[in-house]
């Protein structure tokens, strides 16, 4: 540089913040007159300038870029989830019932275990909604959900397939009872009035 190595930087910086209020007032459009001297370091502060605006655009695109990125992962894992479960109800909707399935008969087999599929459906359902109306067939389907939830272990699966369908998936049912528990668990969750 031409100038001392302090004073260098300071007009370097001097430099940036005139070319940030530029700018600034550029994109506000606002009228902004300075008088420039083109001189030999003027030029080399002008090329500085460009290169730390360049990278300070850089460093916001690339952030924002990331922001983007991480919006578009978000999406992607919400839109996901919308394609295997149930909007209503939030369980595994058909889609991810099979795909569970087929997984545990495969494990099934390659470990010699056993699995359990329970359909249940709830009888004279649409008189319900004839009744009462959607907003509470869809409330009576929410709370069945959640009560039926509890009848299970967290390694098995408990899916929406129809409107007043659902359907258990029990895995690795070493104990040999233990499909007709889950069946008493659930006709007992179903007795206790809503």
């Amino acid at each position: 540089l031409l100038l001392g190595g302090r004073q260098a930087i300071v007009t370097a910086i001097l430099w940036v913040v005139i070319d940030f209020a530029l700018l600034v007032f550029e994109l506000m459009g606002l009228p902004l007159v300075i008088q420039y001297i083109e001189s030999p370091l003027s030029r080399m502060l002008s090329q500085t300038i460009d290169l730390l605006v360049v990278a300070i655009l850089l460093f916001v695109t690339t952030h924002g870029l990331k922001d983007a990125l991480s919006r578009a992962r978000e999406n992607e894992r919400h839109l996901l989830h919308m394609a295997s479960h149930d909007v209503l109800t939030k369980l595994p909707n058909r889609a991810l019932l099979n795909d569970r399935l087929e997984h545990a008969m495969r494990k099934a087999r390659r470990n010699h275990q056993r699995v359990a599929i329970l359909f249940l459906d709830l009888d004279n359902f649409k008189t319900v909604n004839d009744a009462f109306g959607h907003q509470y067939g869809d409330q009576l389907l929410k709370l069945t959900s959640e009560r039926l939830q509890g009848c299970i272990r967290s390694s098995d699966t408990f899916a929406r397939v129809g409107g007043d369908e659902f359907v258990f998936l029990l895995e690795d049912i070493s104990p040999p009872g233990y499909g007709a528990q889950v069946a008493e668990n659930v006709f007992r969750a179903l007795a206790v009035p809503f």
